[in-house]
């Protein structure tokens, strides 16, 4: 070889060194050649998180990866920045799609992506648990592991108590044990925290009354509450079954069931809810106030202006307190003031890590924040969003998971999610004339109980 030659293929070893090692450079920094726009970009990532695992991912109609069988999560890096359509499927499940915009040097996540069993194979899974059942309400347990139905027979209405672990049913209280010739109007029922007391409310010719009933005891104990004369609202303490709480004509009282006593808290009260250690209470003056027994402490900074006949009722979970003025809802917000969340609404939920309030009005979904969320999309305190309107009325939701809601509207179960971007992923879980249901998360399975022609059933798992 000449010295020419070599010095030729010097100079174009360090030319083709020129040009290409400044590629390779911007390369493994994540630059491409975008040849739609026609310039050199970064690029960007896609981060998924789906149930269930091994789901198949697609963007824009192509086939990229599929979750891992672990987390069931995927990250597709090196994609050019823009907006894809991005489709998650299984066999068995209905998909779930969404257009998301890939931004240069970041990642895009969606991370609570859930793919729902086809409503006929879900509705195929449905068991009968008990039937016979009379109306269109029944009583779930605070463990989810009892549940109260109200039927009937030539002899008039009768309560029983349903073990859904074991799926034994017996007769819990008949009519006529409340009166002999019957006519006792059954006016509601609420549960202790422990899931081992019940207070009945009743009604006998206009005339309330009320009654403790023990499912420690068998047969079932039932004691008459009539000793605490007329009673405006009774619940438990949250902490002790055997302590109450009493509201009669403004005054607010603590009891024992044990003793048959109360003790008087505070006068002029409106509305009060049982909290963990202590009790909320609204006062005619407009102020929140909380009692351990002892002492009472102002919560709210400012009065809310309290209207004459108007119902109100509050509703605590953890710190969270909620009032309900009519058909108005307000929630105590950061600043220890109540926030008007919405003028006419029907019926709400907190979520389950307590940072997510959805409300209902006739026809619409609502979701407000109640704290900052960083993640992906981020939200601020005391925003709120529109998920979905309907034509049918909606009757009720639950959270299915802090980022998915179940509700029904007209004849149908649906499930949602509340990430907005773009189009919602809505699914048909049932149909289900005439009917009302409860998510039921007994033994870490979440399952639908649907009560509807004289039939309590369950459904199969909702999650994958």
């Amino acid at each position: 070889m000449t010295k020419r030659t070599r010095t030729g293929l010097f100079l174009l070893s360090v030319l083709a060194f020129l040009v290409f090692a400044p590629s390779l450079v911007l390369y493994s920094q994540g630059y491409r050649l975008d040849l739609r726009n026609k310039k050199l970009t970064k690029t960007g990532g896609l981060y998924l998180k789906v149930l269930p695992k091994n789901s198949e991912i697609y963007l824009d109609g192509q086939f990229k990866k599929k979750g891992d069988f672990l987390f069931g999560s995927a990250l597709i890096d090196n994609l050019l920045p823009r907006d894809y359509l991005v489709e998650v499927k299984k066999e068995g499940y209905v998909p779930w799609q969404k257009r998301l915009m890939v931004n240069p040097a970041g990642v895009t996540e969606a991370k609570n992506v859930i793919l729902f069993p086809g409503k006929i194979s879900l509705q195929d899974s449905f068991q009968t648990l008990t039937t016979a059942v009379n109306g269109s309400q029944f009583w779930v347990s605070p463990s989810e592991r009892k549940i109260v139905l109200e039927k009937a027979d030539n002899q008039g209405w009768y309560l029983t108590l349903f073990d859904l672990p074991s799926r034994v049913e017996e007769i819990l209280l008949k009519e006529r044990s409340l009166a002999k010739k019957g006519g006792v109007s059954l006016l509601g029922l609420s549960w202790s925290a422990d899931s081992q007391k019940i207070v009945l409310q009743t009604a006998l010719s206009e005339q309330g009354k009320h009654f403790l009933l023990d499912l420690q005891q068998k047969p079932f104990s039932m004691t008459s509450l009539d000793y605490l004369g007329t009673v405006d609202k009774l619940d438990f303490a949250k902490s002790d079954a055997n302590k109450f709480f009493l509201l009669q004509d403004g005054q607010l009282s603590a009891g024992d069931f044990t003793a048959k006593t109360t003790q008087p808290l505070a006068e002029n009260v409106l509305a009060f809810a049982p909290g963990s250690n202590q009790v909320f209470f609204l006062n005619q003056d407009g102020f929140l106030n909380s009692s351990d027994g002892t002492t009472i402490q102002k919560i709210s900074q400012q009065p809310l202006a309290v209207k004459p006949e108007t119902s109100y009722e509050l509703t605590s979970a953890g710190s969270r307190v909620f009032l309900k003025e009519g058909e108005k809802l307000w929630w105590l917000n950061s600043e220890k003031n109540f926030a008007e969340i919405a003028s006419a609404v029907q019926d709400f939920a907190l979520s389950p890590d307590k940072t997510k309030l959805c409300f209902l009005n006739s026809s619409e979904i609502w979701v407000l924040f109640l704290e900052d969320l960083l993640g992906q999309p981020a939200r601020k305190a005391g925003g709120k969003i529109m998920l979905t309107r309907f034509s049918e009325r909606i009757k009720n939701a639950f959270w299915l998971t802090d980022d998915y809601l179940v509700f029904q509207t007209g004849d149908a179960i649906k499930a949602t999610e509340i990430d907005d971007r773009d189009q919602l992923n809505l699914t048909d879980l049932a149909q289900t004339p005439d009917s009302v249901f409860f998510l039921s998360r007994l033994n870490k399975k979440t399952q639908l109980l649907i009560l509807g022609a004289s039939q309590l059933k369950i459904s199969g798992e909702l999650l994958p």
